[in-house]
């Protein structure tokens, strides 16, 4: 791999990786090869200045170009384990394996609601918000119980469930980041329910437009845009006046630049809340499978976010959502020292680094094996690298 300027850039090379907020650059995929000339030079003329290309899979770089050092990208997340590990980790009323039993129900019964509350904003009929809010009520206790089991099922999206499951995963995240920023129950609920409706402008913009599965043009994507405010009237009209839930609803897509929208908001009038759903939305729609792109692994997931908290997140937010989901989150596919591959099952209350994992494949015989649950802090084991789910033809469901 070799991160180089876009400027370098020419016909044939394979992108690997954009280096930039994937609301900056105008493709929606981020790997694939440069074969036309008009993708060159929107690519070179977007706010993207560097890119990671794969020599193995496409034109190499001249001799004389130069590379980029691609130290920046660890000192950025060594900087943000840092910060994160100085706050107090939020506790755990019950084990990870325990409220995974109820979080199941909940997950089975919430896409019901959800599909039935989106349909019902989509149809313009009097949408049933009671129901919605014991949905609410039902993920806060189980994530006040244990805030990681119900998110690890929610990470198993398919392109035809994520509008729904996206809204609970982002419910879920909101209340486990609002927990561990010491919220109180009260807020944390009003939290969730933000969470639940910021995407509901999205029931007013054409299906066609939702499930297209190419890049959107400038006038789509524009149109696009217009969802968070389309969603601040409909909240309005349905008689929600929770300024919370307005807020976040709003403004989930402001940046601490003030490149975001619909209001272009300097970082000082962007609210704690409103950045706390952009934290998680941004997570749980990178880490999906959807209409037009694969879902990136989780613990790539946060190494991106690292890179693109400067402008986009606040710092406090962000270290803090670090700490809820991990460095590498429940469901993260890890290759141990040992050759074997784990699943991460639920993170260490006193390290970023050491998760307790379930062990289930031998690297080395290239066979399955007993599952063994694993202690990091206290086996030896230590984790090599975050691998690639497709890449052993694994999936989330398999935790």
């Amino acid at each position: 791999m070799k991160k180089i300027s876009v400027d370098d850039l020419r016909i044939g090379m394979f992108v690997h990786e954009i280096c930039g907020s994937w609301m900056d650059h105008p493709f929606w995929v981020s790997s694939f090869v440069i074969s036309d000339r008009n993708d060159l030079i929107t690519l070179q003329k977007s706010s993207i200045r560097e890119v990671w290309i794969d020599p193995d899979k496409g034109r190499d770089t001249e001799p004389s170009a130069p590379v980029a050092s691609p130290s920046l990208v660890p000192s950025l997340l060594m900087e943000t384990i840092k910060e994160a590990r100085a706050i107090k980790v939020a506790t755990q009323k019950t084990s990870f394996e325990d409220e995974l039993v109820l979080a199941r129900g909940i997950h089975a019964r919430s896409r019901g609601v959800i599909h039935s509350l989106l349909t019902e904003a989509r149809m313009d009929i009097p949408v049933n918000l009671t129901t919605a809010q014991h949905l609410v009520e039902d993920i806060c206790n189980s994530v006040l119980r244990n805030s990681e089991a119900l998110i690890s099922l929610l990470h198993a999206k398919t392109k035809k469930t994520y509008p729904y499951l996206h809204a609970v995963a982002v419910c879920a995240l909101m209340i486990a980041l609002g927990k561990q920023m010491g919220f109180d129950n009260n807020l944390l609920k009003r939290l969730g329910m933000a969470g639940l409706l910021l995407d509901i402008g999205k029931t007013l913009l054409p299906l066609s437009l939702l499930n297209k599965q190419a890049r959107l043009t400038d006038e789509e994507f524009e149109m696009m845009k217009s969802h968070p405010l389309l969603g601040y009237h409909l909240l309005q009209n349905l008689g929600i006046d929770d300024e919370i839930i307005l807020d976040v609803c709003a403004h989930h897509h402001e940046r601490m630049d003030g490149k975001g929208y619909p209001d272009w908001l300097p970082e000082e009038k962007i609210s704690i809340y409103a950045n706390m759903g952009t934290c998680c939305d941004v997570y749980d729609a990178i880490t999906s499978e959807r209409s037009y792109k694969t879902g990136w692994a989780l613990g790539q997931a946060i190494r991106k976010m690292a890179e693109w908290q400067e402008g986009q997140f606040n710092r406090t937010v962000f270290h803090a959502f670090v700490r809820t989901v991990g460095l590498y989150p429940s469901g993260t596919l890890v290759q141990l020292k040992s050759g074997r591959l784990a699943y991460v099952v639920e993170q260490h209350p006193g390290s970023l680094m050491t998760p307790k994992v379930k062990a289930f494949y031998s690297t080395r015989q290239n066979v399955f094996i007993e599952p063994l649950m694993l202690d990091l802090s206290k086996c030896g084991d230590t984790i090599l690298n975050v691998e690639d789910p497709a890449k052993w033809n694994f999936k989330a469901s398999h935790l």
